[in-house]
C-alpha cells in the first residue's frame, strides 16, 4: 500500500520560514502545490507567534484568520486548514514548518506532515 504522502505535495521550510523543500506524488492537483506551502507557512509563523504545533491547534484555539475578518486576512500566504506541521527541536525551539496537501482529507495531511515532522 503506498503512502498518502505521495499522492499530494509536501513543503518543508527552514528556519527564516523560506521554502526548503517540496515532495511531490504522480496525478497531483496543480493547485496542491500552493496549498501545501501555505499550510506550512502558517503552521510556521503562526505556530511560533501563539506556540501551536499544527495548523489543526491554530484553528481549535479559535486564532482570528482570514475567514473570520481577522487581522491576518491581509496576509495571502496563511491558511486555516489542517495539514500543517510546526517544526520544533527537542527543547520546542521553532525551526520550521511542513505542509502537506493532496490527500483527501486535512486530517490525513495533518497525519502525514506530523509523519514526516518526526522523521
Amino acid at each position: 500500500m503506498r503512502q498518502p504522502w505521495l499522492f499530494g505535495y509536501g513543503d518543508r521550510l527552514d528556519p527564516s520560514g523560506h521554502q526548503q523543500a517540496v515532495i511531490k506524488g504522480d496525478s497531483v492537483p496543480l493547485q496542491s502545490l500552493s496549498v501545501s506551502y501555505r499550510k506550512a507557512y502558517t503552521a510556521y509563523a503562526y505556530g511560533l507567534a501563539f506556540n501551536k504545533d499544527s495548523t489543526s491547534e491554530l484553528i481549535a484555539a479559535k486564532v482570528a484568520g482570514p475567514l473570520d475578518g481577522g487581522v491576518l486576512a491581509t496576509e495571502p500566504e496563511v491558511i486555516f486548514i489542517p495539514g500543517g506541521v510546526t517544526l520544533r527541536t527537542a527543547d520546542r525551539t521553532v525551526i520550521g514548518g511542513i505542509g502537506v496537501s493532496g490527500a483527501p482529507g486535512g486530517d490525513k495531511d495533518e497525519a502525514c506532515a506530523q509523519c514526516r515532522g518526526a522523521a
